[in-house]
């Protein structure tokens, strides 16, 4: 009889033992299931025009007339459409552009049917790099930015003019009207302003650098006027050490004197 005890017990140790063994990995595999698809992320709202994954042909929706026309009415003679195309690294690029983003810019461009003097074309990397590759892409942005001898905005900075000699802010309503939505910005969203001033190469290093910051520092003054924090501004000197065209003409020479500012998070 203790026989049959003992090797019932050992059956029974044997039947729990492979029982458990199944449950843990089922509850593994569950693991596992749960884990991808919580990384798995949705696909990107689509609005008025999208692309396909790996393409650059705009495909776009029954509002991109009312959206494209929009946007040309806002441009005037000292503004531009910039249009910004996206793309993630993870895509295959199989155009005649560096990468993606500057094919799909340029397709939109045509979509757009603007004359070149009123694009700038740029290009960025999505934020989100789990986009999946079935989804459609929203591979865009659009912005109007100035450009005027007063005001440029390129890339991720504006520059503000100055003329020779000057610590003054342009006195124009160009220049205020651009500065005053800056300070709306950047007071809803606590992002930060950071400004550099230059100058063209006349007069000495010494004294171009302290012109530089004078140009920074009448800057940040309108700002903190228009209710900024002076905590959200940096401003600061890069002199004659920076210049963007050569000092050699006066073209060369305007387009230095200028401060760069830059919104940053």
């Amino acid at each position: 009889m203790r026989y049959v005890i003992l090797l019932l017990w050992l059956i029974l140790g044997i039947f729990y033992y492979i029982l458990s063994l199944k449950v843990c990995n089922n509850l593994e595999k569950s693991d596992r299931i749960i884990s991808e698809n919580s990384t798995k992320e949705p696909c990107p709202t689509i609005s008025s025009c999208y692309f396909k994954w790996s393409d650059s042909i705009v495909y776009t929706s029954s509002n991109f007339k009312v959206f494209k026309d929009s946007l040309i009415n806002l441009i005037d003679k000292n503004s531009k459409l910039r249009i910004t195309g996206l793309y993630s690294p993870k895509e295959k690029n199989n155009s005649s552009f560096v990468n993606l983003g500057l094919a799909r810019a340029d397709a939109l461009a045509k979509v757009f049917e603007l004359p070149s003097d009123q694009l700038q074309l740029m290009n960025d990397s999505f934020s989100n790099s789990n986009i999946s590759q079935g989804c459609f892409l929203p591979a865009s942005k659009f912005r109007i930015v100035r450009v005027s001898e007063k005001i440029k905005e390129i890339d991720d900075r504006t520059l503000i003019y100055f003329p020779v000699n000057s610590i003054n802010k342009l006195d124009d309503t160009e220049v205020e009207t651009y500065l005053n939505e800056v300070a709306n910005r950047v007071i809803r969203t606590g992002e930060k302003i950071i400004l550099e001033g230059h100058t063209d190469n006349t007069g000495t290093p010494r004294y171009n650098f302290i012109l530089g910051q004078r140009r920074s520092n009448i800057i940040k003054q309108y700002l903190m006027e228009q209710g900024v924090q002076e905590e959200q501004i940096t401003a600061k000197s890069k002199g004659e050490t920076e210049p963007i065209r050569s000092n050699d003409t006066k073209e060369g020479m305007a387009e230095n004197r200028r401060t760069e500012l830059r919104i940053i998070n």
